[in-house]
């Protein structure tokens, strides 16, 4: 992604939009925005799924019945064709390709969680988002893992461990070790790269495995405000886009692109 491009505009732009940002009616973009984000920014019990669904401002209540019915169609099937009756990695690639099929479609870099659901238009974040949300009501072990251009799934089931790197329905799901690390290290570029262009390259150094952060799914819908942000940057709405990039700071503020653009403004500032 070309995200660091769009980054040094909102550093030069980010001085002059600081006052408006304080004012907290400005900063939520609807109803359903306001009323998510104030429940977890107060800490209270909050769904992951409605905090991915809140990025989009055409976003309601009805979305949220969209997602439950999403992943109660996908359990059914799973029952259906008695996949979880298989044996440990057979399962869980079956869980995969049962989801690219049914519910993955289009890959976009822009995309948003709500278009998921809409017509399958997906990226990183949001299938990653939508494999963790079935693997939690399924009760199935995984692990959200983070590099600063990608996001990946690793699982553990019934003794076996397993790499889902989600964007790929032909060759994402990863078992063996030497596997793991050779297929992996394509996607560091980004997904774009990886998918469009089928970039193979030689590991070097640390393979991905090593690299990657293990994050919350609450995290991961910082991760994609952010890239709201970036999508409204990329439109130059530089008001719209330093109001996301705020939200992303305060759902995940451990995250280093993140905090890049917090210490800008900050330093801008003074």
């Amino acid at each position: 992604m070309k995200k660091w491009i769009y980054i040094a505009t909102l550093f030069l732009l980010s001085y002059g939009l600081q006052a408006q940002d304080q004012q907290e009616a400005k900063l939520y973009h609807s109803d359903f925005e306001h009323h998510t984000l104030l429940r977890l920014f107060e800490g209270l019990s909050i769904e992951p799924e409605n905090v991915f669904l809140a990025a989009d401002p055409n976003t309601n209540n009805q979305d949220l019945l969209g997602i439950q019915a999403v992943l109660t169609q996908a359990k059914s099937k799973i029952e259906k064709k008695e996949i979880l009756d298989r044996s440990g990695a057979k399962a869980i690639r079956g869980i995969f390709n049962l989801v690219h099929q049914e519910f993955l479609g289009h890959y976009q870099e822009a995309a948003l969680f709500p278009q998921l659901l809409q017509d399958g238009t997906f990226n990183c974040v949001t299938s990653t988002a939508l494999f963790a949300l079935l693997f939690d009501d399924l009760n199935i072990d995984y692990q959200i893992q983070l590099t600063p251009n990608h996001v990946f799934i690793t699982v553990q089931y019934q003794g076996e461990h397993m790499v889902l790197e989600t964007t790929d329905a032909k060759g994402g799901f990863i078992k063996e070790n030497k596997q793991m690390e050779n297929k992996l290290d394509r996607y560091q570029l980004g997904d774009s790269q990886a998918i469009n262009q089928k970039i193979s390259v030689q590991a070097k150094g640390a393979s991905m495995l090593e690299k990657a952060q293990t994050i919350q799914l609450i995290e991961l819908t910082g991760i994609h405000y952010f890239n709201a942000g970036i999508n409204a940057l990329e439109r130059e709405d530089y008001y719209y886009a330093i109001r996301l990039f705020t939200k992303a700071h305060k759902i995940y503020p451990r995250s280093e692109n993140i905090q890049a653009v917090k210490s800008c403004r900050t330093a801008l500032s003074k």
